[in-house]
């Protein structure tokens, strides 16, 4: 069934994607407040608040609910059986056009706190934290603060009020509704937003230079080091974007696939690590790719000398077509799922809307990953040149002279072009 999208005279933008075999309707709204945007929990805590305040109500009970802050961006998400789908209509509603009170709001403030630090104190997760920061600071993607405790902000209902009024606006915001749609339901979406006041707020994230070719160490105790490799990468839709996709799938991609090269080469060939998993992250005006893994101190050099030997073979050797073809398999058919899935879908077109600029299908999304040749993801290692442009973070019992090897490090003994044709 077709994608429509309507702009409403306020500046809101929704997606209508009709599923004919779904029973449920799932209502989505991505909303331009992200953590790039403050370098405080702020708009967390105006989350959690706006959670607070409006899922409690006794008609949100049959639904199913989530919420995630991003780095660009909030998501809201509700899904009911279509017989609900009002319900859900009106808790979507007041959740972005009603801000919280004084008590929700202070509470709200003290349980993300108390989960942040509750985060901070998983070794793994402050490496993917520490990771980016690495990058991109002191650009706000990398925003964070480590070695200092963070108190509870006072915060009472006025000041979400006015964060609310600055970020939570129908121009920055991108609605979607998916799953089992009548004309009745979608007329009522329009209805019910077009009330929203639009302040007209733009924020804008400044332009990203990323950080270049470091090594970050920091110290904790225990019995391995994590981890994290970082380099830019392209952003959202980008030139490349899909090469990218392709590159974190070929080393193993974030589901720890067992034919990755890189859980191949450095767990059962080498046996140094458990486990090794890859991460492509695209935003709308940068991208990053990660790697990460945990060995014990001894292993990191060798470890991070495998990996980087194995991204200058991608670079530098055609991938066999057989493994080319089976990884564009893989990710065609999780696209394919993904869309099947109304909650996820609903994420999906939304991204693609607000990052884009237009709406991807996942057939236009298979078509273009089914493109990509061994020649492409060679040519996209040689311009992002992980081998002397990547940021290495080590978590953990780091060993004296660690960080020295790594910095000395080339990219390992996998010939030239050059050297392989003489």
């Amino acid at each position: 069934m077709s994608l429509t999208v309507h702009t409403l005279p306020n500046g809101l933008r929704v997606i209508v994607a009709p599923t004919a075999t779904s029973e449920l309707v799932t209502f989505g709204a991505l909303v331009g407040m992200g953590n790039a945007h403050t370098c405080s929990p702020e708009v967390d805590i105006l989350r959690q608040s706006l959670v607070d305040e409006h899922w409690r109500r006794p008609e949100a009970a049959g639904l199913r609910l989530s919420s995630e802050t991003t780095i660009e961006h909030t998501w809201f998400e509700l899904t009911s059986l279509r017989d609900a789908s009002q319900m859900a209509l009106e808790v979507l509603q007041a959740t972005l056009m009603t801000p919280a009170g004084d008590d929700t709001a202070q509470r709200a403030a003290t349980r993300v706190m108390r989960m942040r630090g509750q985060y901070s104190d998983h070794v793994f997760y402050e490496a993917v934290d520490r990771a980016s920061h690495d990058l991109f600071a002191p650009h706000p993607y990398g925003t964070g603060s480590f070695d200092q405790p963070e108190q509870v902000p006072i915060v009472d209902g006025q000041c979400l009020a006015t964060l609310h009024a600055r970020h939570c606006q129908p121009n920055t915001t991108v609605l979607v509704i998916t799953g089992s749609i009548t004309g009745r339901m979608e007329q009522a979406l329009q209805d019910g937003f077009e009330t929203w006041p639009n302040g007209r707020v733009t924020v804008n994230i400044p332009p990203v230079t990323p950080n270049m070719a470091s090594v970050a160490t920091y110290h904790r105790p225990g019995r391995q080091v994590q981890v994290a490799m970082t380099f830019s990468a392209p952003s959202y839709g980008a030139d490349g974007a899909e090469a990218t996709q392709l590159l974190a799938e070929i080393l193993g991609g974030k589901a720890r696939i067992q034919d990755g090269r890189l859980r191949r080469a450095i767990r059962f060939e080498y046996n140094k690590v458990y486990d090794v998993f890859t991460e492509y992250m695209p935003y709308s005006l940068a991208g990053s790719f990660r790697i990460f893994t945990a060995t014990t101190p001894d292993q990191v050099v060798d470890v991070v000398r495998l990996i980087l030997r194995e991204l200058r073979r991608l670079e530098m050797e055609d991938i066999p077509t057989a493994e080319l073809n089976r990884v564009q398999l893989r990710l065609c058919t999780s696209l394919a799922h993904r869309y099947q899935i109304s909650s996820i879908r609903a994420r999906s077109l939304t991204q693609s809307l607000a990052y884009a600029g237009r709406l991807w299908t996942w057939k236009e999304e298979a078509e273009a990953l089914k493109k990509v040749t061994s020649k492409h993801v060679g040519d996209l290692l040689a311009k992002l040149a992980p081998s002397t442009s990547l940021n290495v973070t080590l978590v953990g019992p780091v060993q004296a002279g660690t960080e020295a090897a790594i910095k000395a490090m080339r990219a390992g003994d996998v010939p030239s072009r050059e050297k392989q044709r003489e």
